[in-house]
């Protein structure tokens, strides 16, 4: 990848960041001094929301930018290229999403029907599967060779994983259904179901992918930045919110922080930027061979019917 593109990458990423940390940090003020708890909406008149929301939509916004500057790449089929930093934080990530799961198990959900508690505890179970998810995908062998069948399995219950927790969200009664800090955190396991599912077939060797996958990092750093911080500042400090649940805060800033890595590596990745010829496009013209002389006359006899005379 050239330098052209690594600046491109690196703008992307830094736009990204700065929406989720200033979105977070506008979400917390707001949670702090203009949300009402009990009715589940920020105070009429709020400062604080409008901002939220505005780096919120930032965030598909740079990934459609993304999209369009990198619709004509590609990887090669191979995953993507590892470093020590990348694995650590793999590890990292794996680490606050298995802590997530296991405080999930071990609490009890109030205000949830039992159905929803049922679900819990298998979204807690996936969330095991995702922290091996980002642990595999992080060590991929020397030759960078994908274990396809480990990594597809994997990387679905990962998948799986982002969508109990949007149905959780939504069963969630202690919290009013068109409360907007419920879909706030609805949108970040949203944004990281895109990124996972997009990582998912990279790992797999699928890399015309690469577009999808720097949109979804875009829009996971920008909306999932903007739930994680606020959550992980919610959790040690004495504002009340009873949306962000305490256990989901360590999952949240670890796919966040794993996001934004997978975004920075892209730089060190092997992309290629030619579009594919299409069918028959690209190819030399076909030059016409004109007989010659002496083959004229053999190809006007053969051309000429042949008649046979029967006798009578």
């Amino acid at each position: 990848m050239d330098n052209n593109r690594k600046l491109q990458i690196y703008c992307l990423f830094a736009a990204s960041l700065f929406m989720g940390i200033f979105g977070a940090v506008c979400l917390y003020m707001g949670l702090g001094s203009e949300y009402n708890d009990a009715m589940g909406h920020f105070n009429v008149g709020s400062l604080f929301a409008p901002v939220v929301y505005c780096c919120i939509a930032a965030g598909p916004i740079l990934g459609i930018a993304g999209w369009v500057l990198f619709a004509k790449g590609s990887l090669p089929d191979r995953p993507l290229p590892r470093t020590v930093t990348s694995k650590a934080v793999s590890i990292i990530a794996a680490a606050l999403v298995s802590l997530s799961s296991v405080l999930e198990l071990s609490s009890n959900i109030n205000g949830i029907p039992g159905s929803a508690t049922t679900l819990a505890k298998i979204s807690s179970v996936l969330g095991l599967a995702l922290a091996a998810y980002l642990i595999v995908s992080a060590f991929t062998g020397k030759d960078n060779a994908p274990r396809s069948a480990l990594v597809s399995l994997l990387g679905f219950c990962a998948v799986i994983y982002c969508a109990t927790k949007v149905l959780l969200l939504y069963f969630d009664q202690s919290v009013a259904v068109n409360s907007p800090l419920k879909l706030i955190c609805q949108l970040n396991y949203l944004s990281y179901m895109l990124a996972l599912t997009a990582q998912t077939g990279l790992t797999l060797g699928r890399g015309r992918l690469l577009p999808r996958y720097i949109f979804a990092l875009c829009t996971a750093i920008a909306v999932g930045g903007t739930g994680a911080i606020a959550a992980v500042a919610v959790r040690f400090t004495n504002v009340q919110c009873s949306a962000f649940a305490g256990e989901e805060s360590f999952a949240k800033i670890g796919l966040f922080i794993y996001m934004c890595v997978q975004l920075v590596m892209l730089t060190r990745a092997d992309a290629d930027f030619t579009s594919p010829q299409k069918k028959g496009a690209g190819s030399e013209p076909i030059e016409e061979v004109m007989p010659a002389d002496g083959d004229e006359d053999a190809d006007e006899a053969e051309k000429e019917p042949t008649t046979f005379e029967t006798e009578e």
